[in-house]
């Protein structure tokens, strides 16, 4: 122009400065959207893109990467389980008794397959996240239904399992034998019955008076005397 001049276009890259003098370098990373996928980096005429890595995301302003939440994304989720956002990733945790499959889906595990959880006294029934024992006759379920225990029917039942004959425990059984308990001894017509200990006159000395009980006795004291340790 007269006097002066000005710049009516530049190269590529490049825009007229604001008195319009000179071409200046465009920053092309001012404008937002232009790297989608990465990090843009302005360059003299030019700018390049660097993708973020798996996991990451470009920042708003698109000038560095930033950590995706993939917690945050229903498609990401786990079924079944909980979300857990690490650095660049996330973790699926399952409860107890489930698995990972394919990353994203906690399944039953079934506890039945492989390992003989209630062998050899019951058989393994798998539920969802868990399994029980069914037990096989004269055995319970113990540890919350996990194990199969036996039944002492001689200590739960009591006398009336045997009568007068002595009761056996065995694993998941029992059986009567022939015998009396301690205080008793057997009759001829096989009853046991009981030990009459204050036949003996000296059991409780010469300072007591014995009194017999069923399968046992007791020693009552003269005044003035006490039952010594042993009872006698």
């Amino acid at each position: 122009t007269e006097g002066s001049f000005a710049c009516s276009a530049c190269e590529n890259g490049y825009w007229v400065n604001e008195d319009g003098t000179a071409c200046e370098d465009l920053d092309e990373c001012a404008f937002p959207g232009v790297c989608p996928s990465g990090v843009c980096t302005n360059t003299a005429g030019s700018f390049s893109c660097k993708d973020c890595d798996g996991g990451y995301r470009p920042s708003p302003l698109g000038d560095s990467c930033e950590d995706v939440d993939e917690c945050e994304d229903p498609q990401s989720s786990c079924l079944g389980g909980e979300c857990k956002n690490t650095v660049g990733s996330y973790q699926c945790l399952c409860p107890q008794g489930f698995q990972l499959a394919n990353g994203t889906v906690c399944e039953d595990v079934n506890e039945c397959m492989g390992e003989e959880h209630c062998a050899p006294h019951g058989e393994c029934l798998n539920s969802h996240g868990s399994f029980f024992c069914l037990c096989a006759p004269g055995f319970v379920s113990a540890e919350g239904g996990t194990s199969c225990q036996d039944i002492d029917e001689c200590e739960d039942y009591g006398d009336p399992v045997c009568g007068t004959w002595k009761c056996e425990n065995s694993p998941g059984s029992y059986r009567c034998v022939l015998g009396c308990q301690p205080g008793f001894h057997m009759a001829p017509n096989g009853d046991c019955i009981d030990i009459d200990e204050c036949a003996n006159d000296t059991m409780c000395g010469s300072h007591g008076f014995c009194d017999n009980t069923d399968g046992s006795f007791r020693c009552l004291c003269d005044q003035g005397f006490e039952i010594s340790p042993s009872g006698w």
